[in-house]
């Protein structure tokens, strides 16, 4: 099911911080994931981590998904707070693209399985 009548797919890119509690970040990682579908949003994901264990450093490295596009960068957001962190990721996530939507997404939320079709849903049903 589609909400949208425009010819291209929503261009959404999301910001995904994340520092260390690699069980959480797994978690809230792979449920972002499940919740997008790729035929109908082209989605980017910059991915910005501060880990310094050693779990959280090996998942941050090997990783991967052929489901977005994921953007990594290591050592970006460790003892400069969610506000900053949150405001240079979207300065940064700018850089790679034109988008529809922006959003941001914890290491630390649990998302529902339709979450990005449910807010997109939300966000057209208050339009009318």
């Amino acid at each position: 099911m589609s909400l949208y009548n425009k010819p291209h797919k929503p261009k959404i890119g999301i910001v995904f911080s994340s520092m260390d509690r690699s069980g959480l970040v797994r978690m809230a990682l792979t449920q972002m994931l499940a919740g997008i579908d790729p035929h109908q949003h082209d989605v980017t994901i910059l991915w910005q981590d501060g880990s310094s264990e050693e779990e959280s450093l090996r998942f941050f490295e090997h990783f991967a998904t052929d489901s977005v596009r994921l953007i990594k960068q290591g050592g970006t957001v460790r003892g400069v707070g969610a506000e900053f962190t949150i405001k240079r990721g979207m300065a940064e996530l700018r850089k790679f693209g034109d988008f529809d939507w922006l959003g941001t997404v914890e290491s630390d939320v649990y998302l529902a399985k339709d979450w990005l079709f449910e807010c997109l849903k939300a966000v057209e049903e208050a339009k009318k």
